[in-house]
């Protein structure tokens, strides 16, 4: 309801002022403090550290700050910008202790609520040997202004550590959002850490610059590693899943639901097949001739790698650079998987189950699910030998390099 009325209201503004008033709060910087603690603490700056929120992108910021506190044995203060940090998101992480952003103190293991109230934040204390590390360009923004703090109140020279896992500007059209996000790509003393190679290669066609860059590669979550056996002993079903995420523009569910109904109307698959969406929350979407794309919603890990082993056909669409975890995680559990090329991005290497297309509409993603679904078993051998699987730490090459920025 609150939401109901905020929207009402800036509708009323846009009506009565003759353009839209956006609210950027959730943009405002924080004053610093100085802290005079002197271990060295890095700092993940973060929008949410809640488990029951996290998608593969949170997720690997929270493994990767894990594995580079444990190699700098550090200090650590994770800092929560957007989502507050309740009692329950505490017990999730026992060895941590709640503790005001704008204080500090011996602990070692510490989580900060740095989250907007009444329009500001408060304070943050800082360290002359503090590294923050940010996830997302808003986080980056948020914090950027800290270099400065910390050259005059402690005249150091630090950096900070971006991990970048898309082209953010591309979330929003050419707008105020492009243009802000854009401009954290553009700041000194900047550690850019990309999520995959490809990733990494866009920015360089794109001719952005950064003082150091590094780059690692997805590798299969660890849970689902352990549930891939389930493919030698499960019969693979008549089923197609998707990943469906309707609030997520990049996902593109649209062309995923138009290319079911072309796939219906033009070659009336049997009634055996099922369509389930997987990923995010929304009802069960009414297809053509009566058939129903089932929404799933948001999937433990278990019950995720037991669907992935019965689906023979998948489709995971990403309209980015980055690969995105779905099409690696469906095609290396045997399932035909449908998605789609980008500047610096074709799947079609990473295994032989992946189809990747370099035109997509409703049209070519129909035709591919149809020869995908065309080709049906009931069981299927899956090559399990990959660098995505293998049980060495995919940062080592990041804290390689962080190392070598710290100590200089």
């Amino acid at each position: 309801m609150k939401n109901l009325i905020k929207d009402t209201k800036k509708l009323a503004g846009w009506f009565f002022n003759g353009y839209l008033e956006r609210d950027y709060s959730y943009l405002e910087k924080g004053i610093f403090e100085r802290s005079f603690e002197e271990n060295m603490r890095l700092n993940l700056v973060i929008s949410s550290v809640d488990k029951a929120k996290m998608y593969g992108g949170l997720t690997t910021a929270v493994n990767m700050y894990d594995y580079l506190c444990g190699i700098l044995d550090c200090d650590r203060r994770m800092i929560v910008t957007s989502d507050e940090v309740t009692d329950k998101v505490m017990a999730q992480y026992p060895e941590y202790c709640l503790q005001n952003a704008d204080e500090d103190s011996e602990k070692r293991k510490v989580i900060s609520n740095f989250c907007v109230e009444n329009g500001k934040r408060k304070g943050l204390s800082v360290r002359a040997k503090d590294i923050f590390l940010a996830t997302h360009w808003s986080t980056f923004y948020i914090i950027s202004d800290v270099l400065a703090f910390q050259r005059e109140k402690f005249q150091t020279d630090n950096h900070i550590l971006y991990l970048i896992q898309d082209f953010e500007p591309g979330f929003y059209q050419w707008s105020t959002e492009y243009l802000l996000a854009d401009s954290t790509y553009r700041a000194e003393n900047t550690v850019a850490i990309f999520n995959s190679f490809n990733l990494k290669d866009y920015f360089k066609q794109l001719n952005y610059k950064f003082e150091y860059t590094v780059a690692f590669e997805p590798r299969l979550n660890q849970v689902l590693l352990q549930h891939l056996k389930l493919i030698d002993t499960m019969k693979r079903k008549k089923q197609v899943i998707v990943y469906g995420r309707p609030h997520v523009a990049r996902n593109s569910f649209s062309i995923i639901v138009g290319a079911l109904n072309r796939l219906i109307e033009k070659y009336q698959p049997g009634i055996e097949w099922e369509f389930l969406s997987i990923g995010g929350k929304h009802k069960d979407v009414k297809l053509s001739g009566g058939r129903v794309l089932k929404g799933c919603g948001k999937l433990t890990l278990e019950e995720y790698a037991k669907i992935l082993a019965q689906s023979s056909v998948g489709i995971s669409l990403m309209c980015s650079p980055h690969p995105s975890y779905p099409p690696l995680e469906m095609s290396t559990f045997g399932v035909v998987t449908i998605t789609n090329s980008f500047l610096c991005k074709d799947l079609s290497e990473f295994n032989e189950n992946i189809v990747s297309l370099d035109i997509v509409n409703f049209e070519t993603v129909a035709e591919a699910l149809h020869a995908a679904m065309s080709k049906y078993t009931e069981t299927k051998r899956v090559s399990k030998k990959s660098k995505y699987l293998e049980l060495d730490n995919q940062f080592v090459e990041v804290g390689t390099m962080i190392q070598k920025v710290i100590e200089k």
